[in-house]
């Protein structure tokens, strides 16, 4: 008896367990790892901010158009550009130069010394999501 109960129940769990991984796999993206270099890594969780697609950030035209997180509130990298070394350009190809959106996002980013001459500091992301500002 304990047999014809329990041979069912493992299937349904064999098989909830692998719709469930399926799922996962499906919502999520594997993000690649950058070559940070700086010396000093700050890790940040879960901050808001706005993603832009851009080829020039102020004054200052950059060589080849990019990802940038700004408006990140982030007093440790100098309140500098975020340049996104590991977009997933297949979660979001839709951006065109110019354009932005408000992420949600965790990551790695290169802390510079204060007096680096520099427009941007790089962020390697671990985590990205569009906010649903429709919510708001």
């Amino acid at each position: 008896m304990k047999n014809f109960i329990l041979k069912p129940l493992l299937l349904l769990l064999s098989i909830f367990g692998f719709a469930q991984s399926c799922q996962k796999t499906e919502n999520t993206i594997e993000l690649q790892k950058c070559d940070l270099t700086a010396k000093e890594i700050l890790t940040v969780e879960n901050k808001t901010a706005t993603l832009i697609y851009t080829n020039k950030l102020g004054s200052i035209d950059v060589p080849d158009a990019g990802y940038f997180i700004v408006n990140h509130n982030l007093s440790q990298t100098y309140n500098l550009p975020l340049m996104v070394c590991n977009f997933p350009i297949e979660k979001y190809p839709s951006l065109k130069i110019g354009e932005s959106m408000k992420v949600d996002f965790s990551g790695r980013i290169e802390i510079l010394p204060e007096t680096a001459d520099a427009f941007c500091t790089k962020i390697e992301l671990t985590k990205i999501s569009k906010v649903d500002e429709s919510k708001n």
